[in-house]
């Protein structure tokens, strides 16, 4: 097998995410007829304050959950939007990968909500975890982990366990070809 240490992937928003970035633009829909019903000066100032405020807020919550991601030597660094990159989740950090699978139900309680973000998530079961290239499997010790979070929907997810009781989840669109890069990374650094 070669080692392919270079991967660039997508997360793409689920269902929850394209309704979190809709609802405030059909907020600023519904009142910025109202406020300009009012009439006046004012009206059209608040208004505009309206449409800036609502669309502001649509656009970071797209870019939280439109996101791109490059798995290389350094590690996995997310990008929001797809060109603004956050800090760069460090390879020296990473002990195994595998393939995760959350149903699409269960994302807001077993990760702790949607896009890129740190929380806590709930422990894998057994059954609920595929082996990447031969590593090991493995599940947190306790109940809840600390982890670093890009993940949108439910379904395959890409589980790096990380040394010191820390996670790392991406749901991307290729989670098989993300895996296998990051493997590919994790073997590189023994």
């Amino acid at each position: 097998m070669s080692k392919n240490l270079f991967h660039k992937g997508r997360i793409t928003p689920g269902p929850v995410g394209w309704t979190r970035i809709a609802a405030p633009l059909v907020i600023a829909l519904v009142a910025v007829p109202l406020v300009l019903w009012m009439r006046g000066a004012e009206a059209l100032l608040v208004a505009a304050a309206f449409i800036v405020l609502f669309t502001a807020l649509a656009v970071r919550e797209w870019m939280n959950q439109s996101l791109t991601f490059i798995v290389d030597p350094e590690g996995i660094t997310v990008s929001r939007g797809g060109f603004w990159p956050a800090r760069t989740w460090p390879a020296e950090e990473f002990r195994t990968v595998q393939i995760r699978r959350i149903p699409g139900d269960q994302v807001g309680t077993q990760v702790g909500g949607f896009g890129l973000r740190r929380g806590r998530v709930l422990r894998a079961q057994m059954s609920a975890i595929e082996e990447v290239d031969g590593l090991r499997r493995l599940t947190a010790v306790d109940e809840r982990q600390d982890a670093e979070c890009a993940v949108t929907k439910g379904g395959r997810i890409v589980e790096v366990v990380g040394h010191r009781g820390r996670s790392f989840l991406l749901s991307p669109v290729d989670p098989d070809a993300a895996a296998h890069t990051l493997a590919q990374v994790i073997r590189a650094k023994r």
